[in-house]
């Protein structure tokens, strides 16, 4: 029987509610716009007109029942993505496998080195290789020495360059193809926001492009969402605010051939988790470590005081309570580091407009863990840099609609 890999339910929303058939509020009737606002929105210079979404849409809109309708319908029919992980490769299967894998790692070690590209064809390539790839017998031996090999070409790359591999496990997997088999590194274990999810999302080059794209237009169609981050108000209104948001989600997913419904879920979830982090995390920020500075700077104020006087004048009262929870916690020394981080730039004698703007920079540049749409462009720039997207990546990861459906390839 084929065993599919248990996934987390990452839509953040309930198993439940991106089913639920909800029409939406109202819109009150001052809030109607006439038919040439709605139906042909302003043209931006060097954009062709969105036939989809026009300019009322960016703003939040009601679905229809009908619409709801339609979203559920088309979940119920995607595939989605099937790997068996019982189902392994032959010996010389493996072995050719390695030899191809091993043959893109060589490359990518060599392009770190900046070596000449009319070097690194295949033919020289294989010139290179091991002689164990050859003469191992035992496959097992085989997996391990490969494993090593590749952590002895980490070691000798300079500055830590190449910062992806080719996943030992994956790559004894019939379903998955060399695509499917590469895994970005994640540094210090906190570069992405779930390194494990992605790294075991099974999607192809294609998809990836698909995802990639449908995310960036799917973020900015849904930034009406950013005005009720951080209000309060009933969960009921809360879940009501965060469905019509997950359905509108899946209403432009529609449009993309690559897209799941998990994978669209998982862009959903991201955006909001975006938006949340750049509430608590940056937007004020810079405004309450500029007030610090003057003081700092200027009235020669320890830290400790300065922030007490800042948190006086509650100049952004979003920030009010995170503020008091540093005063009364060991922590303060984590808030005066990242403000010397932010600051540190700013060079003496500089004016409020110049002090501003650097320490702006330094808040919306501060480390923010990367999400699945920078994890899939990594690796597609990946890809293409080592020639991994002309390879044919056979045999190819299926898509499944259903437990009796034929099995699909989105390539």
């Amino acid at each position: 029987m084929p065993h599919q890999k248990d996934r987390l339910d990452r839509t953040c929303i309930g198993a439940d509610a991106g089913f639920t058939e909800w029409t939406g509020e109202k819109r009150h009737r001052s809030e109607v716009r006439s038919s040439s606002t709605t139906d042909s929105p302003p043209a931006m210079a060097g954009h062709e007109e969105d036939p989809f979404f026009t300019a009322a849409d960016l703003e939040p809109f009601t679905i229809t029942f009908g619409e709801v309708r339609l979203i559920t319908n088309w979940m119920e029919d995607r595939p989605f993505i099937f790997v068996d992980f019982l189902c392994i490769l032959s010996d010389e299967s493996q072995r050719r496998v390695y030899e191809r894998l091993m043959l893109y790692r060589l490359k990518a070690h060599k392009l770190s080195r900046r070596e000449c590209m009319g070097k690194l064809d295949d033919e020289t390539l294989r010139k290179e290789l091991p002689d164990f790839l050859v003469k191992e017998k035992h496959i097992p031996q085989l997996h391990f020495d490969v494993h090593s090999y590749f952590k002895r070409l980490d070691i000798e790359e300079e500055r830590g360059c190449v910062d992806w591999y080719f996943d030992p496990e994956y790559s004894k997997l019939e379903d998955l193809a060399n695509y499917q088999r590469l895994v970005l590194k994640n540094h210090d274990d906190v570069e992405y926001f779930d390194w494990e999810g992605y790294r075991s999302t099974f999607t192809t080059s294609k998809m990836d492009k698909d995802y990639v794209t449908f995310f960036t237009e799917m973020s900015r169609k849904l930034q009406w969402l950013k005005k009720y981050i951080g209000t309060k108000g009933s969960k009921e209104w809360a879940m009501k605010t965060e469905i019509r948001g997950a359905h509108q989600a899946l209403k432009i997913a529609q449009r993309f051939p690559g897209m799941t419904v998990d994978l669209a879920y998982t862009a959903y979830r991201e955006h909001i988790w975006s938006l949340h982090y750049d509430y608590l995390y940056r937007e004020g920020w810079d405004t309450v470590f500029f007030e610090i500075w003057k003081l700092v700077t200027r009235e020669k104020l320890e830290f400790t005081h300065a922030l007490m006087q800042v948190d006086e004048k509650h100049l952004l009262p979003q920030h009010d309570a995170s503020i008091l929870r540093f005063l009364k916690s060991r922590r303060l020394f984590d808030l005066e580091s990242k403000f010397d981080s932010c600051a540190e730039d700013i060079p003496l004698g500089a004016g409020d407009g110049a002090a501003m703007d650097k320490i702006k920079k330094a808040v919306w540049n501060a480390p923010k863990n990367k999400m699945l749409h920078q994890y899939m462009e990594r690796k597609m720039s990946i890809a293409e840099e080592i020639g991994l997207d002309k390879d044919s990546g056979v045999p190819r990861m299926h898509l499944w609609a259903g437990p009796n459906a034929t099995s699909q390839v989105y390539a």
